[in-house]
């Protein structure tokens, strides 16, 4: 084999592998926003996963449902009727991300948060806020599962911008 082949496969290979997917910009323009009355109310959260199986790093935009899907504005702002049709494989492919995870369904604890929300999305009926990128443990790629970490440190929650 020649080495242009040998390269143009390389490449291929790499360029498959290597950087899986792009997350959409959903965070430019995020604006602080404040929610109240928020304990006992259900919530969600959407991750759609982009990163390099090579090297094992990956990030994630979150999504969460938070101050939507209600009519009264309170209470289950993600009705199993609507989580249930969600389609990760069909939002993997509209995105073209790596991997799309459901984050199952829990009970604010909280009262009240204010957080940055940026752009509202809409999976298969579900509307979620983008509301974080974290970093993402290689175990949830690969279907295991993981406590999460995350850095409030770093922006959108501080004062500095990366």
């Amino acid at each position: 084999m020649t080495r242009t082949k040998t390269s143009s496969i390389t490449a291929l290979a790499l360029a498959t592998l290597g950087g899986c997917g792009k997350l959409p910009p959903d965070e430019v323009g995020a604006q602080m926003m404040h929610f109240d009355k928020l304990r006992n109310q259900r919530y969600a959260e959407i991750f759609q996963i982009v990163g390099n199986p090579l090297t094992k790093e990956y990030k994630a935009g979150i999504y969460n449902t938070l101050g939507l899907n209600s009519p009264k504005g309170a209470g289950d702002i993600t009705p199993q009727a609507l989580m249930g049709k969600v389609d990760v494989d069909a939002i993997k492919q509209e995105f073209g991300v790596l991997k799309v995870h459901k984050n199952r369904p829990r009970i604010w604890t909280l009262d009240w948060i204010d957080i940055k929300a940026g752009k509202m999305r809409e999976f298969n009926g579900l509307q979620a806020c983008w509301v974080m990128l974290l970093d993402v443990p290689k175990e949830l790629v690969s279907g295991g599962s993981v406590g999460n970490t995350y850095d409030r440190t770093r922006w959108p929650y501080s004062n500095s911008k990366p």
